[in-house]
């Protein structure tokens, strides 16, 4: 009896043809790669990234020991952008590795190619090249649909200092957020050297169409310190309420160096939008030395309509207790506050209250004959501390 010649079913043929070519295809790759002591460089540049430190200070010293032929490999691998149809095909090779046909062959998942080019932006920062080599690639990486490789890409602008600043202002420029965020990023990680852009970032502060612009402008900022302070307070008596909001919010980390729009500050305390007396208040005691007078400023928030407003109120009195005590029947009278954050906060700043006046240790007793037993308790408490028994 002769034997029947055995058939495959059509998809595993197909499934084998094409492991067989990508077989085929990686073997004359493998021919034609360059090694470097060893190693392929695509090895050297995942060693970047290796868990352990040792592996990686070694994968640095090594690149350093070759600077060219490094350099020559990552401009390579990040020119060769991944087409639509090679990430379709990635994410077929993905699907095939993780199949148990893909690991007795063991295709290699895609994850590595796209690491790889990540480690060759991180590579290019180790290297330091000019700003004229990796211009061209800043183009590709900026807008690559990889998160990670667009902000390697801003890590390589920003250490380009002073000579990025072109490339940055037209970033900063772009219709596209993506592309815009990595403008603020590189503005970020740039400091001091991002002046030169700060007109646009404030544009970008004021323009952005979005409800709340990207967080990380505040974050530039704070980076930029004093150098960005006229270019935020100049525009707080032109800027519409929403637009004010933004400012106020960008200048509270320059603290001090803001003292010079302390008088913009007092007047958003008295604005008719909750929000903007609560940013004012915090602009306005991070802005440098307060004294009695000016801390008294602060009192009407106490008795504001608004929860958020009364809150933010006492956290700011309460960084700065000593000048509090014209303060105690406001505070008293929080003690009874629906909101019970309220009242704690209340109850807190009473116990830290210098008492020197006689006036006040006479609101302390009338308060402590109250009806209410939790003001009875927090006001014999502070009248203990002072060394006042509460009148009977």
């Amino acid at each position: 009896m002769s034997k029947r010649p055995l058939k495959l079913p059509f998809w595993l043929s197909i499934l084998l043809g094409g492991l067989l070519v990508l077989w085929l295809a990686s073997g004359l790759i493998s021919q034609k790669a360059i090694h470097i002591e060893g190693k392929s460089p695509n090895t050297h540049l995942l060693n970047l990234g290796a868990p352990l430190p040792d592996q990686r200070a070694a994968a640095r010293e090594l690149i350093l020991r070759h600077p060219q032929r490094f350099m020559d490999h990552c401009l390579k691998l990040i020119e060769s952008q991944p087409t639509q149809v090679e990430r379709w095909l990635a994410r077929l090779r993905g699907a095939l590795a993780t199949s148990s046909v893909g690991r007795w062959v063991k295709v290699a998942p895609p994850y590595w190619e796209q690491q790889t080019r990540l480690m060759a932006f991180e590579c290019m920062t180790l290297l330091d090249p000019s700003f004229s080599q990796i211009q061209p690639l800043l183009a590709i990486g900026i807008r690559d649909p990889n998160h990670q490789i667009r902000m390697e890409s801003a890590k390589c602008l920003a250490n380009q200092g002073e000579e990025g600043l072109p490339l940055l202002k037209t970033l900063l420029q772009d219709a596209d957020p993506s592309v815009r965020h990595v403008g603020f990023y590189a503005a970020y990680k740039m400091g001091v050297h991002a002046i030169g852009a700060v007109d646009l970032l404030v544009a970008c502060l004021l323009d952005d169409q979005q409800l709340e612009p990207d967080p990380l402008l505040y974050e530039v900022f704070a980076q930029l310190g004093s150098q960005a302070v006229p270019s935020l307070g100049d525009r707080l008596h032109q800027a519409s309420r929403p637009m004010r909001l933004r400012l106020l919010r960008a200048m509270i980390p320059l603290g001090a160096r803001t003292v010079a729009y302390q008088r913009w500050f007092l007047l958003g305390m008295q604005d008719e939008l909750p929000a903007m007396r609560s940013l004012a208040a915090q602009a306005f005691f991070a802005s440098g030395w307060i004294d009695k007078e000016a801390y008294a400023a602060i009192f009407p928030l106490l008795e504001d309509e608004d929860r958020a407003v009364r809150l933010k109120a006492l956290e700011l009195m309460d960084t700065r207790s000593a000048y509090a005590e014209p303060s105690v029947p406001s505070l008293l009278s929080l003690l009874n506050d629906d909101d019970p954050a309220i009242r704690q906060r209340a109850e807190r700043l009473i116990q830290r209250v210098p008492v020197e006046q006689d006036i006040t240790r006479q609101l302390f007793n009338q308060a402590a004959s109250t009806g209410n037993a939790y003001v009875q308790e927090v006001v014999t408490r502070k009248l203990n501390q002072i060394g006042q028994m509460p009148a009977s």
